[in-house]
Formats: structure tokens, C-alpha cells, sequence
């Protein structure tokens, strides 16, 4: 994970806290959160933190269909057009 990405923080106090990272060191990392309409940071040490999940990683399935079906409607195209183009 770097700074910026978008995570959900479990302390092993049980409170969960989401936010996004802000700089990460050996010792541990920020935590920018919005609370009461205010931004504000909080550091945190890897002692304090239980489990740390990452949101909106990657792409979602949805996508990667869409994704596949222009990359084999474009391939097709492209075949087409190639024996077409053989045929004269």
C-alpha cells in the first residue's frame, strides 16, 4: 500500500478508524480522516493497529468484462478488416 490509498484501520483497541495514508515510516504511519467536516491526521505505530484493509484496489469485475469484451471486439475488427483487405 502507498500514501494515498484508501484504507480501513483495526486497532487492537477494537475501535476501526477509515481514512486515507499519509506518510509511512518504520515506525508507523498517518492517518488522515474527515470527522465532524474537519480533516484531521492522526499517527499511528504498527503496535496499535490489528489489521489494515485497502479500498478500491484494483478493478472491479464489472470493468474488467467491459474491458474483455472491447479487447476481443476490437481483435475482431481488425480480422475482419484484414480479410476483407485479402479478398480484392
Amino acid at each position: 500500500m502507498s500514501a494515498g490509498s484508501v484504507v480501513s484501520v483495526k486497532l487492537t483497541n477494537k475501535h476501526k478508524i477509515r481514512g486515507k495514508l499519509g506518510a509511512i515510516n518504520d515506525g508507523g504511519f498517518e492517518l488522515q480522516s474527515v470527522k465532524d467536516g474537519e480533516i484531521s491526521s492522526q499517527s499511528l505505530t504498527y503496535e496499535e493497529v490489528k489489521s489494515i484493509k485497502q479500498h478500491g484496489k484494483g478493478m472491479s469485475t464489472a470493468a474488467k468484462v467491459a474491458l474483455g469484451a472491447l479487447a476481443g471486439a476490437g481483435i475482431l475488427i481488425v480480422v475482419g478488416v484484414a480479410m476483407a483487405y485479402a479478398n480484392n
